[in-house]
């Protein structure tokens, strides 16, 4: 593993490199507040050599400094084998686009502009610290699991090895007339002569496999490693592997019991099933790009949210988050997470909206190869894979009835079972859901369990809407206009919002709340003419009169839009999930709920 660190013990340890003093101490105090172990140098030369000698997780490295550049200090950096997977963030206060083509060729990840932001230097810290935990837990897991599957496979050639080897003769109609110690232990008798008198492996389990080996044997004179399945004295089910050859009037075999053999394979397989599903999972996280980087506000609303979020947090409570569509839902999931004991391990996620009916089961809990039509290999579920972590199921009040009494089960003894499996299974991961409905008026219709809505209300956490925290909305708009510019390659630093367009943005009632504000913001950077931005925002004699559209048909309305742009091509470079920064399962997803059809 990469500088031989252990990502459970990770310490937030940043080295900040910049020859200006005052700098060093702004940054120092910033992070070390936010509970970052920090170390600092002046020198380039000395940055380097403390780097080497004690790699840090994350660097802030200055461009213009005496000596040597920032640049030639990351190049050489990243030529070393000890340093060269740290992720390294340049201090700048150029804003030339040249200058951050060189930087993120030379092997830097981020840029962060002078003067600093408070926010920004935040944002930017937390997010590329997650990534590198991440990376560090996907190759612990996979080194984990690649030694496990190592010492099962070792074991069970060591069962090959040391197993005997049962040696049998019969006539050609199949009676015994010799079988050795091996082969009467195998089939459960205290003697040879025992089963000799028996006469023959009369229970096959199969009888067409006996068919298909004696007709083997007449057409060929000898059948090797046939795999056969049997009963035997004592009923005990046995797999085995024949080898037999007819030698005049009589059958010369040999059985190998591979019973132990058959199920470590099994086992390996499974092994190797979870820790493709786990590795997938864990690279998609690391590729996925959230739209929301951090949680943005000050308001005394948002405040007490938060508080609520750290009391609960340690906890191995189930919550649920409840508030409006484009809320922010799923960043207070992540923060309950990155906040608990479970967070080197990543959050494990499922929409339940997102997902037909009849695949959310299989999702959830898992399937076996064969457990349905289309079934064609087996599948680890969500809850087996948030095992010691935390599963946040978004959009509950979408799940069907026939679940719920599944999802009660799991949350009160944790144990499930795969579809078409009889083996019960057991997960220990903490429960966090969220839902726009109120669940409340749903039990009182029948459509969501009683039962289940007291088992999940046990610390709800409820996120006020857009319109009730615009003191909140010029900070989001600050964040979001940074975030769309570095997408775009525009220089937000010489963007103006007038005092009437803040105006109108703190007036207007947010239906979508914060996703809505953020897609408002990147429609106006997309269609910005000269440096000031204009927000295109329903009338006010509609939102006077009431023909305020909602959300849901304003998001219709965009994606609609943006697949026609499209030709309706959903994956894919220059497509329209890449365009509307969701996953093609998701649009997916989007496109049935939102009932969009292709003409």
């Amino acid at each position: 593993m990469a500088n031989d660190q252990n990502p459970t013990s990770l310490t937030p340890d940043i080295l900040i490199v910049d020859d200006e003093i005052s700098n060093l101490q702004l940054l120092t105090q910033l992070l070390s507040d936010a509970g970052y172990q920090i170390r600092t140098a002046k020198e380039p030369k000395f940055a380097i050599e403390s780097a080497m000698a004690q790699p840090p997780n994350l660097i802030l490295l200055d461009v213009r400094m005496p000596e040597m550049d920032g640049f030639e200090v990351c190049k050489r950096l990243k030529q070393d084998e000890r340093t060269r997977d740290i992720p390294i963030i340049f201090i700048s206060a150029l804003q030339g686009v040249q200058d951050r083509v060189r930087g993120f060729n030379v092997g830097g990840v981020d840029f962060i502009s002078k003067p600093f932001q408070e926010q920004e230097v935040l944002a930017r810290v937390r997010t590329h610290m997650e990534l590198r935990n991440m990376q560090l837990n996907l190759a612990e897991l996979v080194d984990k699991r690649t030694d496990e599957l190592a010492r099962s496979e070792a074991k069970y050639r060591g069962l090959v090895v040391n197993s005997l080897v049962g040696v049998f003769t019969t006539t050609i109609d199949g009676r015994f007339t010799f079988v050795n110690d091996a082969m009467a232990r195998m089939f459960d008798f205290d003697t040879p002569e025992q089963m000799i008198a028996r006469g023959s492996i009369e229970r096959w389990r199969d009888q067409k496999n006996r068919k298909r080996m004696l007709a083997g044997l007449q057409q060929h004179g000898i059948v090797t490693n046939f795999r056969a399945e049997a009963n035997t004295k004592t009923d005990r089910h046995l797999h085995v592997l024949f080898s037999a050859k007819q030698v005049g009037n009589d059958i010369v075999g040999m059985v190998m019991d591979i019973t132990e053999l058959q199920e470590a394979y099994a086992e390996i397989e499974q092994l190797q099933i979870q820790l493709e599903a786990e590795s997938a999972y864990l690279q998609e996280e690391i590729k996925l790009e959230h739209n929301f980087e951090n949680i943005i506000g000050q308001s005394h609303a948002l405040k007490y949210v938060l508080q609520r979020v750290e009391m609960v947090a340690p906890q191995d409570a189930t919550v649920i988050i409840l508030g409006e569509t484009g809320t922010g839902k799923e960043l207070i999931a992540r923060a309950l997470h990155q906040l608990s004991s479970r967070s080197k391990r990543p959050l494990v996620k499922v929409n339940c909206a997102a997902l037909p009916a009849e695949l959310i089961e299989s999702e959830l809990f898992g399937r076996e190869k064969g457990a349905f039509t289309g079934a064609t290999k087996t599948q680890v579920g969500r809850f087996e894979l948030a095992n010691e972590s935390t599963l946040f199921l978004d959009e509950i009040g979408e799940l069907p009835l026939e679940l719920q009494a599944k999802l009660l089960r799991v949350l009160e003894s944790g144990e499930f079972e795969k579809l078409g499996s009889p083996r019960t299974l057991q997960s220990d991961a903490r429960i966090i859901t969220a839902t726009n409905r109120d669940l409340e008026e749903e039990v009182r219709k029948k459509r969501f369990r009683e039962d289940l809505w007291y088992r999940l209300k046990i610390f709800p956490i409820t996120i006020p809407p857009l319109r009730d925290r615009t003191e909140d909305i010029p900070l989001l708009v600050d964040n979001f206009v940074q975030l769309f510019s570095r997408k775009m390659g525009k220089k937000a630093a010489s963007l103006k919002i007038t005092k009437s367009s803040m105006q109108a943005l703190q007036s207007y009632p947010w239906p979508g709340n914060v996703r809505e504000l953020m897609h408002v913001v990147e429609s106006a950077l997309i269609s910005l003419e000269g440096n000031k931005l204009h927000f295109d925002l329903p009338r006010t004699a509609d939102i006077a009169t009431g023909r305020l559209k909602s959300f849901e048909e304003m998001e219709r309305e965009y994606v609609l839009e943006v697949l026609k742009a499209k030709n309706w091509k959903i994956e894919g470079k220059d497509s329209a999930s890449s365009i509307l920064d969701l996953p093609p399962s998701t649009l997916r997803a989007r496109i049935r709920k939102l009932g969009l059809k292709r003409p």
